[in-house]
């Protein structure tokens, strides 16, 4: 005696039928609301970001750029290649965007920002008189709205003064708080480890930049024209940490590009 087949498509739907009885059975009794269907999760809202120019970096950090709206930090030593990277991106904002750069550290070298091809007919430089007023001058900046980028240099300015107690952790709580739903980014430079008493940027920045070193690049008969920076995502709300890339920055110009491979 042959067996009788059954289809894949008549066992979902026999299946179906049988889970639609259940649900039927169960609604009556214990009212409507005590079952129902599982829908697909709602697919994210896009995150606006500022695109930093460098197509794996906008890439790995997985919504295009820095965000916007959020704090933003580049970690790294002196000479790591962060204020480098920091102008290349304000570069790259200032088609789009309004900048501002407070150099509480007065590091600020305009030619090295212009051979960076920073327009500086079009950049807003700050020069805040000591760390309190650089903390109510950066959180009067977000909540303004009026820049695209607010680069801030640099956390060890503020480490290096004395600050009221409580004052930096309550301008860290205001700063995220005026950035809500801003189309602007604040772009922190600091030193690892460089930070005033409760100021938290491990826990208050949305995006977190490690820039390091790796070899410099000679030029054949020795000479340096550049060097070579890895790039590694600390912290990120939107995409894995410990994913980095390659940038590769000249001394002919101040070019940065990302390395191949």
């Amino acid at each position: 005696m042959s067996k009788r087949r059954v289809s894949p498509s008549g066992t979902r739907a026999a299946s179906k039928r049988r889970l639609e009885a259940t649900v039927q059975a169960v609604q009556l009794k214990w009212g409507s609301q005590a079952l129902r269907k599982g829908a697909a999760p709602p697919v994210a809202a896009a995150i606006p970001a500022l695109p930093t120019g460098l197509p794996h970096l906008d890439h790995i950090l997985a919504i295009g750029g820095l965000p916007l709206g959020h704090i933003s930090e580049l970690v790294g030593q002196s000479t790591s290649g962060k204020r480098t990277l920091a102008l290349h991106i304000l570069a790259r904002a200032q088609g789009r965007f309004p900048c501002i750069y407070l150099d509480l550290a007065q590091t600020l070298d305009p030619a090295y920002a212009a051979a960076c091809r920073v327009d500086l007919s079009q950049l807003v430089i700050a020069t805040p008189t000591g760390p309190a007023q650089a903390l109510d001058l950066v959180c009067d900046l977000a909540a303004g709205g009026h820049f695209g980028l607010v680069v801030f240099d640099s956390t060890s300015a503020l480490a290096a003064a004395a600050l009221p107690f409580g004052a930096a952790a309550a301008a860290l709580r205001r700063l995220r708080q005026a950035l809500r739903g801003q189309a602007s980014a604040v772009l922190f430079l600091t030193t690892p480890a460089s930070y005033p008493p409760g100021f938290a940027l491990e826990q208050g920045a949305a995006l977190r930049l490690l820039v390091s070193r790796q070899r410099w690049l000679r030029r054949l008969g020795g000479g340096i024209r550049g060097y070579e920076a890895q790039v590694t995502v600390l912290r990120s709300r939107w995409s894995e940490a410990g994913r980095q890339t390659r940038v590769r920055i000249t001394f002919n110009g101040v070019h940065v590009a990302e390395a191949p491979g």
